[in-house]
């Protein structure tokens, strides 16, 4: 019975700069960098067949820093995996306002697009890959893994550098086997933000 083996991957620290879009994204710090080849050396003895990322700076280059512990495997950026906001709890809506209102309405469809298009079983064989994405996006892919309410991603958190596994396949269907895993980062290494 084939699994599918994701590993959910929140970028490396980052330089915050302004982008066009509103949406702040910027390369990632030494530190960033850092984290980035620690996930890198964690994951490197599994058999990682893919890296699918966010197209921001601060996603693209980590995945292309953990890529260099899988020779032949090029990240591959999309925009469904940019940052969102998935939903906005009714009493958090204060937290969200200074956010363009362009970008709030468009987060629960994208969060639901991303999760239908990577959270699904394998076709014959045994398959694994990492995402790289934002701490929002990881947060609701795992709370809903977990078959909790949509808002429930604002009640969790992930590290950058952080590690969430989640297997997809028989018994379980979709089993979350550990979120925000930090063990590989040094504490001098473990920020969220």
């Amino acid at each position: 019975m084939a699994k599918r083996y994701l590993y959910l991957v929140r970028h490396g620290e980052y330089t915050s700069t302004p982008a066009p879009s509103d949406l702040p994204d910027g390369p990632l710090t030494e530190i960033g960098r850092q984290q980035a080849t620690a996930v890198g050396h964690r994951l490197q003895d599994l058999p990682i067949s893919a890296i699918h990322c966010s197209n921001l700076i601060r996603a693209a280059e980590t995945a292309t820093i953990i890529a260099t512990a899988f020779p032949g495997v090029t990240p591959q950026p999309t925009k469904i995996l940019r940052e969102c906001i998935p939903s906005v709890p009714p009493e958090q809506q204060s937290a969200f306002e200074k956010i363009p209102s362009r970008f709030l309405e468009g987060g629960e469809a994208q969060a639901r697009a991303a999760y239908d298009q990577y959270m699904r079983e394998p076709a014959t064989s045994d398959e694994y890959e990492i995402i790289v994405s934002s701490g929002n996006l990881l947060c609701y892919f795992v709370t809903r893994s977990l078959n909790a309410p949509i808002d429930s991603w604002i009640l969790t958190d992930i590290n950058h550098g952080g590690v969430s596994e989640i297997i997809l396949g028989p018994p379980h269907g979709v089993l979350v086997l550990r979120h925000n895993d930090i063990s590989h980062l040094p504490v001098t290494l473990q920020t969220k933000g």
